[in-house]
């Protein structure tokens, strides 16, 4: 995997591009690679690189489908990859075929990079779905879906203030506290809670929380 990884990086991610992009595995959704303009709004890539991206939209609201439509645009995608990834001709392969693209936009999506303690908070994104062949060789899966994401509607100045000290009262709060996905993945962890622990955020958030505590099941996960 590591020639796709340096292929990615070198041909599809560029870091002078103002959009966010990322590659993604199409068998597990999870990040292959990212560029610097993702990361300066999503965070560093150890945080979302072991869990299915899909899933960094927010939850559907009563009566919303946020996350299904953006997962079920990214799975099209996927989709349409895994089935035409052994054509040697790109151009054959998908004439006529609608799902290797897929545009979705005002997808609301948890971000992690936009303030200093990497306290999550909600963004929102017109997305480019699409798929790539790469020349490597050396991996069986030679292609990868890409996403280009363009952030809309940057935060308000006159929000700032009141955001720096919200994200203050939770990172310095006197108890340990944590934000999970809905698979058990820390996706935030106050410093509180890193200290009683004896992690790095590098160490703790992006991992599964059961790795910690894996006797404890029911109760952590409740």
């Amino acid at each position: 995997m590591a020639s796709l990884q340096s292929a990615l990086k070198f041909l599809s991610l560029p870091n002078a591009c103002p959009l966010s992009i990322i590659a993604l595995d199409p068998a597990t959704g999870k990040p292959l690679a990212v560029n610097s303009a993702f990361e300066s709004i999503f965070g560093p890539f150890y945080k979302f690189k072991e869990w299915e991206f899909g899933d960094a939209a927010t939850e559907d609201d009563d009566g919303g489908s946020n996350r299904t439509r953006f997962r079920g645009a990214i799975q099209v995608v996927c989709d349409s990859l895994l089935k035409h990834n052994g054509d040697d001709d790109v151009g054959a392969a998908v004439l006529g075929n609608t799902n290797r693209n897929r545009n979705i936009r005002n997808v609301e999506m948890l971000t992690l990079g936009t303030n200093e303690a990497g306290l999550p908070v909600r963004k929102y994104f017109d997305w480019s779905i699409g798929w790539v062949k790469l020349d490597s060789e050396e991996d069986e899966m030679n292609a990868a879906v890409m996403l280009y994401g363009t952030l809309v509607n940057e935060v308000e100045s006159t929000n700032r203030a009141r955001d720096a000290e919200l994200i203050d009262f939770f990172q310095n709060a006197p108890i340990a506290m944590h934000w999970l996905n809905g698979d058990g993945t820390i996706l935030w962890a106050n410093q509180t809670e890193m200290n009683v622990l004896g992690y790095t955020a590098e160490e703790y958030i992006g991992q599964p929380i059961m790795n910690f505590c894996p006797d404890e099941k029911e109760l952590v996960l409740e």
